[in-house]
């Protein structure tokens, strides 16, 4: 997964990085931080954030169709 395929999507939602974070389930003290570096790309995500990305995608785009 690219990093700006995940900015994309989280501006898609018109959400902040902390906003994001909290959505995933990351802390509310360093969420934005990993966000912001994955989003830069200076860290690439693991796959327990791709994962719950993942998740969040779907359950939004059932949100969106209900």
């Amino acid at each position: 997964m690219k990093s700006d395929q995940i900015k994309k999507q989280r501006l898609s939602y018109r959400m902040t990085q902390k906003q994001f974070a909290i959505a995933l389930g990351l802390s509310e003290i360093n969420g934005d931080r990993y966000i912001r570096e994955v989003e830069s790309g200076r860290k690439t995500p693991s796959g327990l954030f791709i994962r719950c990305f993942e998740l969040f995608v779907e359950n939004q785009h059932l949100k969106n169709t209900l």
